[in-house]
């Protein structure tokens, strides 16, 4: 991706096995201070053309998936076989998403893992418990301002954050969801917007500007302006426990619990016709 490797280094590297990365080891048992200790949040650094090339491929799989599922639901296959469809079509772009961001790990030589930061955390429970009261803190402002922007008059156009216009009602659809939306869709994210896009900025900008550009790109790509406030504080919240545990885990952690909980309530007002 970086287009600076010949096309033969595509293949596992050969000759001398590369020496292990240095261990990195979290700022503090648990959060608190600073941003952290300015120490590499991954092993692989990667390059900031192959940040933008990955962000660019992103952005079109979320385009293609976007028109490709909305295709199928303006068909007339049954709400069974589009939720069906419409789910094997989101699984396949964050399946090629994956699959790149390992092709591009191995084509330098490492594991995915070491090369989006991966790893184990000192202290697990204080940080995870971290993670989850942040991701409660956050969707509460969330849910907060939706109320707010509501209220206030304005409603929701075009694009929408929201994932429940791709999945019918019924067990199916609620089971789809649940898999895509907190369980897939947080691992593949943090990798690519944590673990690649702050990962390669921080090395060069700096905590500071790494996490107010990466967050910002990461609300743009959602194409949602009613959310991009809501998306950008989670975004930076991610970004500052990446920073903080140096391990995406926990980032995925707070991701994933930010997303049950907005895939809880939205159930939640589908059950009662809200939505």
């Amino acid at each position: 991706m970086s287009g600076q490797a010949p096309a033969e280094a595509w293949a596992p590297p050969v000759g001398p096995p590369r020496p292990p990365a240095p261990p990195v080891q979290s700022g503090s048992a648990a959060p608190g201070g600073g941003f952290g200790d300015g120490g590499p949040l991954t092993a692989y650094v990667w390059s900031v053309k192959s940040a933008i090339a990955l962000l660019a491929l992103t952005l079109a799989l979320n385009l293609a998936a976007g028109f490709a599922a909305k295709s199928v639901l303006r068909g007339a296959w049954g709400a069974p076989i589009e939720t069906l469809v419409v789910g094997a079509i989101l699984l396949l772009s964050y399946a090629v998403q994956l699959a790149t961001l390992w092709v591009v790990a191995r084509r330098h030589g490492y594991h995915l893992s070491e090369s989006v930061g991966l790893r184990g955390v000192t202290s697990p429970v204080a940080w995870f418990g971290s993670a989850l009261g942040a991701a409660a803190t956050v969707r509460v402002f969330a849910l907060l301002y939706s109320a707010f922007m509501i209220a206030a008059g304005l409603k929701l156009q075009g694009w929408d954050a929201s994932p429940m216009r791709y999945f019918a009602p019924g067990p199916l659809g609620a089971a789809l969801l649940v898999l895509i939306v907190v369980v897939v869709a947080p691992i593949v994210e943090e990798m690519v917007f944590r673990g690649v896009v702050l990962a390669s900025l921080r090395a060069r900008w700096g905590d500071t500007a790494a996490i107010g550009a990466s967050s910002f790109v990461f609300a743009a790509m959602h194409i949602s302006l009613f959310s991009f406030l809501p998306i950008l504080a989670v975004a930076v919240v991610l970004s500052v426990l990446f920073i903080r545990s140096k391990s995406l885990w926990v980032s995925i952690a707070c991701h994933s619990a930010f997303n049950g909980v907005g895939v809880v309530f939205l159930l939640a007002l589908r059950a009662r016709g809200v939505v």
